[in-house]
C-alpha cells in the first residue's frame, strides 16, 4: 500500500519546542515529539534562553520525530512553524547568528522603559494604531539595548523573534507575523501594515525589524536546512505564525466562533470580532483573521502558568511529577478552599504600587487554619476567576459559541470543571491531539483538517452555582485592590 503525504507542523513555545507530523488530506497524528527549552531566571523577573539552545533542540527534535515516522519523512509535502510571540534575539541579518542571548516575553528588561516610550508619542496614538492602550513591550527593549548594547543596533543586524530567527534557519529568509510585530511596537493594527514611527521616535531605523509576512504566503525550503534535517530542499515553508494564531487555527472548525484558551505560559484567550465591529481592551493584540476578512483578538492574561508552577512547587512538592500526583488529590478531597480565601493570580507582573518592585500576586483571607492545599485550591480558582474576569462580557453577550481549551493546564481536570462552570451554557472542548495543537494550526495553507476535539462534561447546576458565587467573591476583593489599575479593565463590548 503506498505511503500517503504528510505535513510537519513546528510549535515553538515558552518553554518547550513541539513538532508533529500529519498525515495528508485528513490530518491524522502520525506522530509527535517535544523538546524541553532551559530558561535562565534571574532577579528581578530576568529571563534568556540561549539562540543556539533553540537551534538545538530543533534539530533534536525532529530526528527524533524522523526516527518514529518512517517512511512518512520522505513523503513530507509541507511545513508549518508557530512560536511564542514578543521575544527577542538580535541576529547578523546576512547568516542568521544569534548576537545576543533570546529573551522570552516574558522577561522583565523592558519594563522600566515602558513609560518613557509612552511619553514619546502623543496621547491616544496607540488607541488609534493598534487598538490598545500601551506600546508594545519591544519598543522598551530596543531603548534598553541602546542604552546598554549600542553595538547591536548596527545596519548588519536585525531584531527578530524566536519565530522569526527559526524561520530564517529554515527559509533563510526574513519576515514576520503581525502578532510579534505588534509586541515589537512596530505594526498598524488598522491599516494591517508594519509603520515605522514608533521605531522613529526611539531612534531605531525601520530596516532593524523584519519585513511583514504576506497573508499565508510559503518559501522553499533551504538547501542548507534541507541537509540538516534530511528533507529534500523546496519543501514549502508557511510561518512564522504566532502561537495564539496558529491555535486560533486549529480550533477553528470545532464551532462558527470559538474562544480558544491557550493555558500555557501565559494564559491567552483567542477569539474572532467582525470587521466592523466595536469592543475595547486595554491589554489586546488585533490581527487579521485567518481569513483576513475579520479580526483575530488574542487577549493576554495577567496570569498564567508561570504562577501554577510557583504555587505547584510552593504547596504541593518541588519534583514537578511528584507535585501534579499530589494536587490532583488535593483537588479530589475539595475543589475550592475551606474558607473565602481568593488569590489575585498575578505572579509575572510589576508591583503596581512600590515603584521599582516585582509581583503584584494576592492572597485575601488568610488565617492561621489556612493551609497549603487551601492555597493552591485558591490560586487554581484565582486563575480561572481572572481569565473569566477578562472574557465575562463576551460570554454574556454570546460573542463566542463554544470554549476550547489547550495548553498544559488543560490537561488537568479541576481547570477543565471550573472553566465549564464558569462558562455554563456554552460547551467546552479540549484538543484530543493535546500539545500538537500548535503545531497543526500552523499547517493552516495546506488544507489539513481540523484538530479533533473532545468535550468537557457539562457540571451539575449545583457546582455552577458555586462557582458563580465564589467568582463575586474574587470580584469583590479585585475591586478593591486593582479595580483603579488601567490594565486590569476586561473587554467591553459596542464601545471604539
Amino acid at each position: 500500500m503506498p505511503v500517503s503525504d504528510a505535513y510537519l507542523g513546528i510549535d515553538l513555545g515558552t518553554t518547550a519546542l513541539k513538532a508533529a507530523l500529519f498525515e495528508a488530506p485528513s490530518g491524522k497524528l502520525i506522530a509527535a515529539e517535544g523538546y524541553r527549552l532551559e530558561t535562565r531566571v534571574l532577579p528581578g523577573g530576568r529571563r534568556e534562553q540561549k539562540a543556539s539552545d533553540i537551534l538545538a533542540a530543533l534539530s533534536k527534535t525532529l530526528a527524533r520525530l524522523r526516527n518514529a515516522s518512517g517512511a512518512r519523512w520522505a513523503r513530507i509535502a509541507g511545513i508549518g512553524l508557530a512560536s511564542q510571540g514578543g521575544s527577542a534575539v538580535i541576529a547578523d541579518k546576512a547568516t542568521g547568528k544569534a548576537l545576543t542571548p533570546l529573551w522570552p516575553w516574558n522577561d522583565s528588561a523592558p519594563l522600566p522603559y515602558m513609560p518613557r516610550v509612552a511619553e514619546l508619542l502623543p496621547r491616544g496614538f496607540w488607541r488609534r494604531r493598534t487598538m490598545r492602550d500601551e506600546p508594545g513591550a519591544g519598543l522598551g527593549r530596543m531603548l534598553w539595548l541602546k542604552e546598554t548594547r549600542p553595538h547591536l543596533l548596527s545596519g548588519e543586524n536585525i531584531y527578530a523573534g524566536a519565530g522569526e530567527y527559526v524561520y530564517f534557519h529554515l527559509t533563510e529568509t526574513w519576515r514576520q507575523d503581525a502578532g510579534n510585530a505588534i509586541q515589537a511596537g512596530c505594526y498598524d493594527s488598522r491599516r494591517r501594515a508594519l509603520m515605522s514611527k514608533p521605531l522613529e521616535a526611539i531612534g531605531i531605523r525601520p530596516d532593524f525589524v523584519a519585513p511583514m509576512r504576506d497573508g499565508h504566503s510559503l518559501m522553499p525550503l533551504a538547501a542548507g536546512a534541507a541537509r540538516r534535517f534530511k528533507l529534500p530542499a523546496g519543501i514549502p515553508v508557511a510561518g512564522a505564525y504566532m502561537d495564539h494564531e496558529a491555535g486560533y487555527m486549529a480550533a477553528a472548525g470545532v464551532s462558527e466562533r470559538p474562544l480558544q484558551c491557550s493555558l500555557g505560559t501565559a494564559w491567552v484567550g483567542n477569539f474572532l470580532m467582525d470587521g466592523d465591529a466595536a469592543w475595547t481592551s486595554p491589554f489586546q493584540l488585533v490581527i487579521p483573521s485567518p481569513d483576513g476578512a475579520d479580526w483575530q483578538v488574542v487577549q493576554p492574561l495577567l496570569t498564567g502558568n508561570v504562577s501554577w508552577d510557583w504555587g505547584l512547587a510552593a504547596f504541593a512538592d518541588r519534583n514537578r511529577r511528584k507535585a501534579l500526583v499530589r494536587a490532583a488529590r488535593i483537588f479530589r478531597r475539595s475543589r475550592w478552599p475551606s474558607s473565602e480565601l481568593v488569590c489575585i493570580p498575578w505572579l509575572a507582573r510589576p508591583n503596581p504600587f512600590v515603584e521599582g518592585s516585582f509581583g503584584a500576586g494576592v492572597f485575601h483571607g488568610v488565617e492561621p487554619a489556612t493551609s497549603a492545599d487551601d492555597l493552591l485550591r485558591a490560586l487554581a480558582a484565582g486563575m480561572v476567576f481572572e481569565f473569566y474576569r477578562i472574557f465575562a462580557e463576551v460570554h454574556e453577550q454570546r460573542a463566542v459559541d463554544s470554549i476550547v481549551l489547550g495548553g498544559g493546564a488543560a490537561g488537568a481536570a479541576y481547570f477543565r470543571t471550573a472553566f465549564a462552570a464558569l462558562f455554563a451554557g456554552l460547551p467546552v472542548y479540549t484538543f484530543a491531539d493535546g500539545d500538537s495543537s500548535g503545531a497543526r494550526g500552523a499547517l493552516l495553507p495546506f488544507g489539513l483538517s481540523g484538530a479533533p476535539v473532545t468535550r468537557v462534561a457539562a457540571p451539575a447546576k449545583k457546582l455552577t452555582d458555586e462557582a458563580s458565587r465564589r467568582f463575586q467573591a474574587y470580584l469583590k476583593v479585585f475591586d478593591a485592590i486593582y479595580g483603579g489599575v488601567p490594565c486590569a479593565a476586561p473587554i467591553r463590548l459596542g464601545k471604539s
